[in-house]
């Protein structure tokens, strides 16, 4: 994860673990993601502005997630 996805974990951690906003962090691949899959109370997951291409199977282990934002811009 980079510097920013990381700050922005620990800082969601802190606060109860129910949002994670994970836009712009120049996240290229979602493998990387264990510590987020083991957030049982996240509900909001903001995914936008990275470079993603594809998610894996283990995010079906977010139960509690109400609101996704998954917005792939290719472009950057």
């Amino acid at each position: 994860l980079s510097k920013k996805a990381k700050e922005r974990l620990n800082a969601s951690k802190r606060e109860g673990g129910t949002e994670l906003n994970f836009s712009e962090c120049a996240i290229q691949d979602f493998r990387q993601f264990g510590p987020v899959v083991a957030m049982k109370q996240l509900v909001i997951l903001n995914l936008s502005r990275n470079y993603i291409s594809e998610l894996p199977p283990t995010i079906e282990r977010l139960k509690q997630i109400t609101v996704t934002i998954f917005v792939f811009d290719h472009n950057k």
